[in-house]
């Protein structure tokens, strides 16, 4: 049985352990430069990962007020940006070479080299110098970045990185956690603690398992962290973003303090939630973005410091939606339907209901909106719309949707397919539009076919990103679609 576990874990973690042939390891080889207090120190607050057998990817926070978080990798530290973004002193990385933790805005990253991703499609390995850099680039391939760009690349990722880590776990790290809690675990109050890593050093030092090694630890972890504790990302219903559950949906909470709020949000009239309720959320412009003020009544707006945007807060049976608006007091898009950035304009566009699930991956497309693809098709005398949350996945159903579950008679009664063209975000027949593969940008489902409206904007993009290939709608295989998977 244990024998059997440790394949299984292994099939998840050899993603973001990522050993070489050549070998390249990012395990610590001595002592590791930890520097979270507390017993969860040792594994990082966002995926519970074990800080020392990634070490050579972990990147760390000072903030304002002295708190230290430390994480397996800059996807990771992209994860948990929005909570800690107002409040960070010092970015710090591990130097891959010396294995010091170092500034990590005058470090030097080799991206996409062939050491695998921490958490991530893409690799991001730091050096304190260029010579160390090159010399690694000389060995494992990839490019030269500095931080900032490093950065945005993980942050551009999360949702490709994240489709793909939930759907391994899904498939194999729940169900095994689940037995192995059942088997070897008294009840775990989940809700007691603030983060993943937290959890982990409980079932430790609180002796509420059975010692177990560190992949049935993890396995159990997030086992209770995601599926019992409702934290996973993608699970409806559930709390991402380091949110918590409550009695009344999910609230922020501050790292390090319980009964605090983070992300710009408020706290509740109760006090016992942050963030928005159904008859209590007001949105105000913060920057560029929307955040959560509390208010008695319904759901309202305001505009701050002369911003030429709004955001209009509606309600309707799921509680509150969000639309930008140049005006005071637009409405927020119909009960259940996700509003505009949300909506495809136009007649060849369609509203995405917070319902529509990609028949392919089962994923909320909703979540996904710049992959957003749509199939429209007739049935019983009426035009019925499917969502996939990418080309690639439209493509599989269209080739084949029995597969799917569908009635192969529905590709003879397809009257239009629409893409988004990657730049501009607008709809697009699927079947003008230029494709390219094999580039560095992902999607919800990693490797992608990036719609463009233009020939021209899909050759830019190739270029920009590293395509292999521009093609035309008649020249997508369903061999070739497959192979993106590989």
């Amino acid at each position: 049985m244990l024998k059997r576990i440790t394949i299984l874990m292994a099939l998840m973690l050899g993603l973001a352990l990522g050993l070489q042939a050549a070998g390249f390891s990012k395990m610590a080889t001595g002592k590791p430069e930890l520097i979270q207090q507390g017993p969860q120190k040792m594994w990082c607050p966002v995926c519970g990962m074990n800080l020392k057998m990634f070490y050579k990817t972990s990147h760390a926070v000072i903030l304002k007020d002295g708190t230290k978080k430390q994480y397996c990798s800059i996807r990771c530290l992209a994860a948990d940006w929005k909570n800690i973004s107002d409040r960070v002193k010092k970015i710090l990385v591990v130097d891959a070479k010396t294995e010091k933790l170092i500034d990590a805005t005058k470090a030097y990253y080799v991206v996409g080299s062939k050491v695998h991703g921490t958490m991530s499609m893409t690799s991001k390995i730091a050096f304190k110098t260029l010579e160390e850099a090159k010399a690694f680039r000389k060995k494992y391939g990839g490019k030269i970045v500095d931080f900032k760009t490093a950065f945005k690349m993980a942050a551009d990722a999360l949702g490709g990185d994240t489709a793909m880590i939930s759907k391994k776990k899904k498939m194999k790290i729940y169900p095994m956690g689940e037995k192995i809690y059942k088997k070897m675990c008294r009840p775990v109050e989940v809700a007691k603690y603030g983060h993943i890593n937290e959890l982990k050093a409980a079932i430790r030092t609180e002796k509420l398992c059975k010692p177990m090694r560190e992949k049935q630890l993890q396995a159990v972890a997030l086992y209770l962290w995601d599926v019992v504790g409702g934290h996973a990302d993608d699970v409806p219903g559930g709390c991402g973003c380091g949110m918590k559950k409550s009695g009344h949906g999910c609230g922020m909470m501050k790292p390090g303090s319980p009964k605090g709020c983070g992300c710009g949000m408020k706290k509740g009239a109760q006090g016992s939630n942050c963030g928005m309720k159904k008859s209590d959320c007001r949105m105000k412009m913060q920057g560029k973005n929307c955040g959560c003020q509390q208010r008695s009544q319904g759901c309202g707006m305001t505009k701050q410091n002369g911003g030429n945007a709004a955001c209009a807060m509606r309600q309707n049976k799921s509680g509150c939606g969000c639309k930008r608006g140049a005006k005071a007091g637009n409405g927020g898009g119909k009960n259940g339907m996700v509003p505009t950035p949300m909506t495809l304009p136009g007649d060849e566009g369609a509203v995405l209901s917070r319902q529509d699930k990609c028949p392919v991956c089962g994923m909320f497309v909703y979540k996904y909106p710049k992959w957003a693809a749509f199939i429209y098709y007739e049935k019983n005398g009426k035009l019925a719309h499917l969502a996939f949350d990418g080309v690639k996945d439209m493509m599989k159903f269209y080739f084949n949707p029995a597969k799917w579950g569908y009635d192969a008679a529905v590709k003879e009664h397809i009257k239009k397919m629409v893409v988004r063209d990657y730049y501009t975000l607008k709809p697009v027949w699927a079947k003008a539009a230029w494709y390219v593969v094999g580039s560095d940008v992902y999607g919800p489902m990693g490797n992608e076919l990036i719609p463009f409206k233009t020939k021209a904007a899909a050759e830019n993009f190739l270029k920009d990103h590293h395509g292999k290939k521009v093609l035309r709608f008649d020249q997508i295989s369903e061999a070739l679609v497959y192979k993106l998977d590989e």
